[in-house]
């Protein structure tokens, strides 16, 4: 049976057969909150894959959830947020979405276009 503390440290692990192995002394954890990635996210065949993250936008105008004191520019500073912390994190593409309107519609409305064109217009 594997401690949990050698499986946090990642330094045991075990194999099929359920036998417990050795991997050595642990990596040193990053410094940062966000590192960027050491080598590409590689596919079953070797090959690197592309890593693709949404951004997620807060509640647009027209929805419940709006917060119509941050405005527009509420959203703007959230979303740079969340793009700045992607990024950090190694990214290779990103995203936006609108994740936060609810009750979710089927036809995007003219203000949630706009409001969406704004914010990914700063952030571009």
């Amino acid at each position: 049976m594997l401690r949990i503390e050698q499986v946090r440290a990642g330094r045991r692990r075990s194999t099929p057969a359920g036998e417990s192995v050795d991997n050595g002394p642990a990596k040193p954890r990053p410094t940062n909150q966000y590192q960027e990635r050491e080598a590409p996210v590689l596919d079953v065949s070797g090959k690197a894959k592309t890593v693709i993250a949404m951004v997620h936008i807060r509640a647009l105008p027209g929805a419940p959830d709006y917060d119509r004191a941050a405005g527009i520019a509420g959203l703007i500073d959230w979303a740079g947020q969340d793009l700045r912390r992607l990024q950090d994190g190694g990214i290779d593409a990103v995203m936006f979405g609108n994740e936060f309107d609810r009750p979710y519609v089927l036809k995007a409305t003219p203000e949630s276009l706009a409001a969406m064109t704004a914010v990914v217009m700063a952030l571009k």
